[in-house]
């Protein structure tokens, strides 16, 4: 083999192995169903056998054909897997639940609550024993477990977020709203088991409104609904501080590090009027949605532009929503999916029990829900579709179950029965009033409506 030929074959070797490669790095789409490994072990052996034929001096030039054609096939096959992901497009319709397991775990009541994990492969379950512990969503298996402080007892469940790289957890120690009182953000590190206060302000059960201080009472400095950056090295969140006599409100940032909290966005002067933040989402790595909750009128969702600045209100709920339970940005921020309260109220009827809807940056709502109640919903990893649980009408009881859907006008395909756990609807593992997470892995976690059993579904 000429020198001139090796070298050409070297390089389609490394372009090859780079798309290769490439293929593998996880994206926003789920490649559960791809055989890289396989691709991979051809890859492999192609080159073996091309640096084995060049070893042969003796022999003449080999032929390089086949071998680089085993190459480019290789490539080719994984490259057009990616690209057409069971998570996204028309694949979706082709999804049905493989396996489930379910698990002697409660979820939901009891201050009680499972977190499943972007890649879905774990999830962290906080029990009644006051511990969390984590766990893989391949068998059940229980990996580690830590007892939560004394702080965190009455954690807020809505609050709790995995990082990206899912390392941590972010949480807030208190459902400040509910309770009036002081919140502080917590970090929970999965790799040392251990908790940290990153906003230790020194008070605890203080209230934050200045007309509720007593005289010489320290306010406190209340710090709500935390999220990640993209690189998982900051937590972005929201704070309640009184500046003087006057109530203030913003968005800061502080470094998983620790460290002294960052403004990055300050809000109108009293949030009493501009509203209490109470969800935020990222709809990309610089651009948030957020719902601002004054309290006397119908919430607000947001969109807050952090490199324009901008921060315009996308929709304003009607008197019948009155207010969002639940918010759930679509991974590529082109829309987010929002629960109205109507989902608490117990005398709602069925056919009115229409509580999610869809909604696009320039405010165009879609209501979700057609022949079954939706009770939970959240996106796939690329946003191309959702996971639904819903309830059937009252003559109609088998219709509740899982959904799958590609299209928000369309209930989709059943893909898991309540009837299969003699439930009569699938809840969210922490309360119904919150989205459903499905893992990048497609692994989603639902419970049986009472919080037993916690279950883990796989799609492929």
């Amino acid at each position: 083999m000429t020198h001139r030929a090796f070298y050409s074959a070297l390089t389609l070797i490394v372009m090859i192995g780079f798309i290769l490669a490439v293929a593998s790095i996880p994206h926003a789409t789920t490649t559960a169903q791809i055989d890289l490994t396989a691709a991979q072990a051809t890859l492999n052996a192609s080159v073996d056998q091309l640096f084995t034929q060049t070893a042969q001096a003796a022999q003449s030039t080999p032929n390089t054909t086949a071998t680089v054609q085993a190459l480019f096939d290789a490539a080719l096959t994984a490259t057009a897997a990616v690209g057409s992901s069971p998570a996204g497009g028309a694949a979706i319709d082709q999804l049905t639940v493989i396996e489930t397991i379910p698990l002697d775990l409660a979820a939901g009541p009891f201050r009680t609550s499972a977190y499943l994990s972007p890649s879905g492969e774990q999830f962290a379950h906080f029990n009644a024993d006051r511990q969390v512990c984590l766990y893989a969503t391949a068998d059940g298996s229980q990996l580690s477990c830590a007892p939560l402080p004394e702080e965190l007892r009455r954690y807020s469940s809505s609050s709790v977020r995995w990082s990206p790289d899912e390392r941590y957890l972010a949480l807030v120690d208190v459902e400040a709203y509910r309770e009036f009182r002081d919140s502080d953000l917590w970090l929970f590190d999965t790799d040392t088991l251990t908790f940290i206060n990153l906003t230790d302000d020194g008070t605890f059960e203080g209230p934050f409104l200045p007309d509720a201080l007593e005289e010489g009472e320290v306010p406190g400095l209340v710090d709500l609904v935390p999220q990640w950056s993209a690189d998982s090295a900051h937590i972005i969140f929201y704070r309640v501080y009184l500046d003087g006599e006057a109530l203030r409100a913003g968005f800061f940032r502080i470094p998983v590090t620790g460290g002294e909290p960052e403004q990055i966005h300050p809000l109108a002067d009293d949030p009493r009027d501009f509203g209490f933040v109470t969800h935020l989402e990222p709809a990309s790595d610089n651009a948030w949605v957020y719902v601002a909750s004054p309290g006397r009128v119908p919430d607000t969702i947001r969109l807050l532009d952090l490199t324009t600045g901008e921060d315009r209100a996308i929709y304003t709920l009607t008197e019948d929503e009155r207010g969002v339970a639940a918010l759930d940005a679509a991974p590529d921020g082109s829309a987010v999916l929002f629960q109205d309260i109507t989902i608490g109220l117990g005398s709602i009827r069925f056919e009115d029990l229409r509580p999610y809807h869809i909604l696009t940056r320039d405010g165009q709502k879609t209501t979700l829900g057609q022949e079954i109640a939706p009770v939970l919903a959240g996106w796939s990893p690329d946003g191309s579709g959702l996971a639904i649980s819903g309830v059937g009408a009252f003559d109609a009881p088998e219709a509740g179950g899982l959904y799958l859907t590609s299209s928000p006008t369309d209930d989709g395909r059943q893909v898991l029965a309540v009837e299969d756990f003699d439930v009569m609807r699938f809840n969210g593992p922490t309360t119904y009033q919150d989205r459903l997470d499905w893992g990048a892995n497609n692994t989603l976690l639902l419970v049986g409506q009472g919080g037993l059993p916690l279950i883990i579904v796989k799609l492929g």
